[in-house]
């Protein structure tokens, strides 16, 4: 499974507000701000009323990918597990 824009609209229905809280306290103990900061800007324009829908469906898809247990990448790989992940934020900011 791999995380583009035309890929986004699949991974929408993982995205779970409390799911998303839960993966940040455990990804936060592993990798600090490398992905956790992109994650929470990604939250917080995607509670802008001023975000184009097209923009929230991508930054949804991102944030449901992150949330995603089985993913391109496993995230129990040490050093990559989480870099498809940090892919899709990236690809999803504004």
């Amino acid at each position: 499974m791999k995380f583009t824009l035309d890929t986004a609209p699949q991974y929408e229905r993982h995205y779970e507000e409390g799911s998303f809280w839960k993966k940040l306290r455990h990804v936060a103990a592993l990798l600090g701000s490398r992905l956790l900061y992109p994650a929470l800007q990604l939250y917080f324009v995607l509670k802008s009323k001023e975000v184009p829908v097209k923009v929230k469906t991508l930054i949804v898809g991102a944030l449901g990918y992150l949330i995603l247990p089985a993913d391109l990448v496993p995230d129990f790989i040490p050093a990559l597990g989480f870099t498809d992940d940090l892919t899709a934020l990236m690809v999803a900011m504004p």
